[in-house]
């Protein structure tokens, strides 16, 4: 399935649409339209790097349909500010880390 990114909150987590669905391993259903970007390391908020990154992810990802896949339980749901997944993002059969060498994790 694809999910068009309708807005990127900062390197590290996008908007999604339609909302994610995943039943995790214990059969909790986990569901949202905000994920994390499996892979990233985000550079420290505030700093130019920290907006250089959002731009060049903004530019690559904005309205461009990818897919999402290999989620990960990052966090307890209950605990989660934004979203307790991260996923593989892949633009055109291409994990999109591939075009951020510098923040791959």
């Amino acid at each position: 399935m694809k999910f068009k990114v309708t807005e990127i909150i900062n390197f590290d987590t996008i908007k999604v649409s339609p909302m994610w669905s995943w039943k995790n391993p214990n059969g909790t259903i986990l569901e949202g339209d905000i994920l994390r970007i499996w892979g990233s390391f985000t550079p420290p908020h505030g700093t130019s790097a920290a907006k250089y990154a959002k731009e060049k992810l903004e530019k690559l990802l904005k309205d461009q349909l990818v897919d999402l896949r290999n989620p990960k339980i990052i966090i307890k749901q209950e605990e989660a500010k934004v979203s307790p997944i991260a996923c593989d993002v892949y633009l055109n059969d291409v994990n999109i880390m591939l075009y951020f060498p510098e923040y791959k994790v």
